[in-house]
């Protein structure tokens, strides 16, 4: 069997809400929250204020965390 690798294939634009991340990045705070979403049903979360960037790690459909 292939291991399958995340791919965004649809990004959806939500309000800011809190960290994404373990290694957080205040910087990135307060602007908007981006989830990526796979093919899969994987969704990862990136927040963005137009000049930093905290990415989450990819969770699969039903795992915590999963929006």
């Amino acid at each position: 069997m292939t291991r399958h690798r995340h791919r965004s294939t649809r990004t959806d634009t939500r309000p800011f809400t809190g960290p994404v991340s373990r290694r957080e990045n205040r910087a990135a705070h307060g602007c908007v929250t981006l989830v990526h979403t796979c093919r899969c049903g994987a969704h990862r979360r990136e927040n963005v204020n137009g000049r930093h960037v905290e990415m989450g790690p990819w969770v699969e459909p039903g795992e915590r965390g999963a929006p």
